[in-house]
């Protein structure tokens, strides 16, 4: 696969989550669209994810082959990395980026830690599964399993809330 820059794959995530139709939904659509990519450009707003969006980038095309760790890894899923690359999107503003890698069954994993040991983990499935797991204290733990649609899960926002706290 040849490097190419991650804005050349259009995003599934679209302009915005509307249902809308018409010639007023579509001028909306635009706006918002333009929105996203002046946040994504301002260093303030949008460096951070910018990055987080490269790293996925990354490590999704060093991971394309079977047996990509030097072992019987799957291949990257491109479901899983347009649905990973929706969800670093969909992050709000005010949330660090993920840390971002690859599992072995080929699925996008998403990591936020804490100097003081918290972790948060979202593993991001092609069939639009996320599979979390938290630690937040020795005895302090959290994890399931969450659908992702539009949105990101409130539990999952909680929970990176909870490791940067």
């Amino acid at each position: 696969m040849s490097a190419r820059s991650v804005s050349e794959f259009t995003s599934p995530f679209g302009a915005s989550p509307t249902f809308g139709v018409g010639e007023e939904a579509s001028r909306v659509e635009t706006y918002f669209t333009q929105l996203q990519e002046h946040a994504l450009g301002s260093v303030a707003l949008g460096k951070e994810k910018e990055d987080a969006l490269t790293d996925l980038y990354v490590a999704f095309s060093e991971s394309c082959a079977p047996g990509w760790d030097g072992y019987d890894a799957a291949s990257a899923s491109y479901d899983s990395y347009l649905r990973a690359k929706r969800f670093i999107q969909a992050l709000p503003a005010n949330f660090p980026a993920p840390e971002v890698a690859v599992d072995p069954d080929g699925e996008v994993s998403l990591e936020w830690y804490c100097p003081t040991g918290r972790v948060f983990s979202v593993s991001i499935g092609a069939n639009d599964e996320l599979t979390y797991a938290g630690k937040f204290s020795p005895t302090r733990k959290t994890h399931g399993t969450e659908i992702f649609t539009s949105q990101i899960p409130q539990v999952i926002l909680d929970n990176i809330r909870r490791v940067m706290a």
